[in-house]
């Protein structure tokens, strides 16, 4: 699917499929990291500055779904609102907040 201003409502209801999969500490980490979504910039050029959903951010690392992958990213950002690269992964909530806590 071509990244044509991806829906927030259908954005809503993937959100709401990967947390009925979180576990009940899972979700409390989860409630403390999300936000309202909000569109990011990629500025890879690759992709010509397209917008992308950020749903969560945990100090400098952003939480963003990828939906011409269909899965969410956790990455380092630099600057507020702005995704720095393009990542392929087709990860749900659950895998990314394993991988964002694994420390």
């Amino acid at each position: 699917m071509p990244n044509e201003i991806f829906s927030l409502n259908k954005l809503i209801e993937i959100l709401n499929v990967e947390e009925s999969f979180l576990t009940e500490e899972q979700k409390k980490v989860w409630s403390k990291i999300k936000i309202p979504p909000e569109q990011w910039t990629l500025m890879d050029v690759n992709f010509s500055n397209e917008k992308f959903w950020a749903v969560g951010i945990c100090g400098r690392y952003v939480i963003w779904y990828n939906n011409i992958e269909e899965g969410f990213i956790c990455d380092i950002y630099c600057e507020y609102k702005i995704l720095k690269n393009y990542y392929a992964d087709q990860n749900r909530i659950v895998s990314v907040l394993v991988e964002l806590f694994k420390e």
